[in-house]
């Protein structure tokens, strides 16, 4: 192979390549589907209020936001390699508007993860609050029941009244002295367990696990926001939601930076304003005094000698020469 082969082979591009243009737009629009499914699957059955449903559906949406990204990279790859195809343009233009409220959604389940991992912790200490008390009424209701009772017959009525299971035959053939202990053992026993499912409970929200894979879907939710934002375009717009939501980010920025340049202006203004009536205070001051005896000298009439004056105490040079040449005969 010569030369000239290798650099043709290097440079000219293999026309195969952009032939592949429908694989690549079937494959982009099955991302697409895939990620359909598995968010509508995994959100059933609905339940919008419960926050422990909204965190499933947020962790099946940020888990399965590859598909969707991958999906809108793949028509961006395939109009490229067609560009001539209006009906791909066409695709790729809707999927742009449908990314840019796909970016919005992700950027909104951010604040929405967060909210739903307080609501769940405030939720679950209040549920378990109320179950403590409610079963530590019962069991108090059942300690003053067996204290009141005077025979095993007493003992199995109250206990039966306030719904507890009856007592086994092996129970009955005991003292009621022995049948009341092992009874208020038991209750001390239920009691704690109750505490203690209590305590689990209210600590539902606060599990490690929970928290380090809400934590990972508020990142991956924020990741997808911004990268499908780079690729999505608002109806009636030519700038991405990317570039729009950094003019909007910006902005505050910009005023502040514009406020500065204000009071900057407004400071030298003040400044300049203040040596100008300061120049004009000292114009008029000189002016409106006594007159220099350097500057103003009255004329003097022909013949006389003008008259002596100091500069700094030494005669003045002209005054010396004025009467040298008096002094000399004239010729």
């Amino acid at each position: 192979m010569n030369g000239s082969a290798i650099v043709a082979l290097v440079v000219e591009p293999d026309q195969d390549v952009f032939e592949t243009w429908p694989l690549l737009t079937a494959v982009g629009l099955a991302f697409l589907g895939v990620f359909l499914v598995v968010v509508g699957l995994g959100a059933l059955p609905v339940r919008l209020l419960d926050p422990v449903w909204q965190l499933a559906v947020a962790a099946s949406i940020t888990n399965s936001g590859g598909y969707l990204l991958n999906g809108l990279a793949l028509l961006f790859l395939a109009s490229a390699l067609a560009p001539d195809s209006t009906a791909l343009l066409g695709s790729l233009l809707q999927a742009r508007r449908w990314a840019a409220v796909a970016s919005l959604c992700f950027l909104l389940l951010v604040p929405l993860q967060a909210f739903s991992l307080w609501r769940l912790d405030r939720s679950s200490a209040e549920a378990a609050a109320e179950d403590r008390q409610a079963m530590e009424s019962r069991i108090s209701a059942l300690r003053n029941a067996v204290t009141r009772s005077r025979t095993t017959a007493d003992l199995q009525a109250g206990l039966q009244a306030l719904g507890a299971p009856p007592l086994s035959p092996m129970e009955m053939d005991l003292p009621p002295a022995e049948l009341r202990r092992r009874v208020l053992e038991t209750f001390d026993l239920a009691e704690g367990d109750v505490r203690r499912r209590s305590e689990q409970a209210r600590n539902r929200a606060r599990d490690p696990v929970l928290q380090r894979r809400t934590a990972q879907s508020i990142l991956l939710s924020l990741l997808f926001g911004v990268a499908l934002a780079a690729g999505s375009r608002l109806p009636g717009s030519r700038l991405s939601l990317q570039q729009q939501l950094r003019a909007v980010l910006t902005l505050p920025l910009r005023l502040v930076q514009l406020l500065g340049v204000v009071v900057i202006s407004l400071i030298e203004a003040a400044l300049d304003w203040r040596e100008a009536r300061a120049e004009a205070r000292l114009h008029d001051g000189t002016s409106s005094g006594t007159n220099d005896p350097e500057t103003d000298q009255s004329p003097q009439p022909p013949g006389s000698f003008p008259s002596r004056s100091k500069r700094n105490g030494f005669l003045e040079e002209d005054y010396i020469q004025r009467i040298q040449e008096v002094d000399k005969p004239s010729s």
